[in-house]
């Protein structure tokens, strides 16, 4: 083989090796970053779980790792220095948490605060932050502590109403004795019966026709129902309407007429004049007299009815009424015959008044007379 060959093939083995190996220590982080990196200085009260090598994260992105950790101020506080890639800024409206993953493993994330009146400048490289140790930085967990504390209260509560169920169950066992058991039996026999008629009716074909019937008849039910409030509800309204003539509502003129009522009551029971018996006491022996009126006329009355007297034998007896009848009927026919005679009479009665001397003269030479 040539030696040149050689020699190209070993180049290109040690290049490859050379790649192959700057790749492994890019990806196990063991190779500096080529972009350039600046560092921040983060103060905790605890930084347990970092450590050299950290990883750094905004976002859940990677964008640096921790360089050095040490105690500071009498070992009461961590200073934690950490290595930020050039092209990653951190602002100062940012923390920086410390975050333990379900797995345990420890990062520090910048995550943006919730505290009004931070700058959103940049944050220059050597700055001295401020740190916070927490399990939450996103505030996931906070979020989800409400729903969890109202899952626990409503387990707390079913807890407690699962106990009052048994205490009650326990009570209703108490209660329930042999002879309240054979009611509850014959409750329910009872109501299957009850339940046997109703499909009973309610199977029957007429009987369904009716229930259509009804049924269809219900929205015009209605209807009229919500008619009939209306006009109540109408009627109440102008119930308590003022009139335009006097200003006054039907209930105050109502009111004002009970109160006149009322008082033409008092003075109707008062006396006039004193000494005088009052109107009422008036009226009281008017109605005691009428009383005694009514007594007297129940007495004929039944004295009519038993035939006693002149108008209890007319009453009573139908021969006594036919006579008198009779009687009426015969006085009526002499009426009408006198009616000529009593004409007769009054023509000669003005005739002896207009003429005295005609009787003398009739007397001496008679003459045909009047008919």
């Amino acid at each position: 083989m040539d030696e040149r060959v050689m020699q190209f093939r070993v180049g290109v083995m040690f290049l490859a090796t050379l790649i192959i190996t700057a790749i492994l220590l890019v990806m196990f982080g063991q190779l500096p970053n080529m972009i350039g990196n600046y560092t921040v200085q983060v103060r905790f009260n605890d930084a347990g779980g970092v450590t050299k090598g950290s990883p750094i994260r905004k976002s859940g992105i990677l964008i640096g790792r921790v360089k050095d950790v040490q105690l500071i101020e009498g070992d009461s506080k961590v200073m934690v220095t950490a290595e930020i890639q050039t092209d990653k800024i951190l602002y100062q409206n940012e923390e920086c948490y410390i975050t333990r993953d379900l797995l345990g493993d420890t990062a520090m994330t910048f995550v943006r605060s919730h505290r009004p009146g931070l700058s959103k400048d940049p944050v220059a490289p050597g700055t001295i932050l401020e740190g916070v140790v927490s399990d939450d930085p996103t505030g996931l967990k906070g979020a989800l502590q409400g729903p969890i504390d109202t899952v626990s209260d409503t387990g707390r509560a079913l807890t407690a109403a699962s106990k009052k169920l048994g205490e009650a169950a326990q009570r209703v066992e108490e209660i329930l004795d042999n002879e309240t058991q054979q009611n509850v039996q014959d409750i329910l026999r009872d109501a299957a019966k009850s339940l046997k008629v109703v499909r009973k009716v309610l199977g029957d074909e007429e009987n369904q026709t009716k229930i259509a019937e009804a049924m269809s008849r219900l929205p015009e039910t209605f209807d009229n129902m919500n008619r009939t409030f209306q006009a109540t509800d109408e009627a109440l309204r102008q119930f308590t309407q003022r009139s335009q003539v006097d200003g006054k509502t039907p209930v105050e003129r109502m009111v004002a007429t009970i109160e006149m009522t009322e008082k033409t009551l008092r003075k109707f029971s008062e006396p006039p004049e004193s000494g005088d018996p009052a109107p009422a006491d008036q009226i009281a022996t008017a109605m005691e007299n009428i009383g005694e009126i009514t007594t007297l006329m129940r007495t004929i009355m039944a004295r009519m009815e038993r035939g006693e007297g002149s108008l209890g034998a007319l009453l009573n007896d139908r021969e006594l009424y036919n006579r008198l009848n009779c009687a009426a009927k015969n006085v009526e026919k002499v009426s009408r015959e006198l009616k000529p005679i009593v004409n007769d009479v009054r023509i000669f009665t003005d005739k002896i008044a207009r003429h005295p001397g005609v009787i003398v003269r009739d007397a001496v030479r008679p003459g045909a007379g009047l008919k």
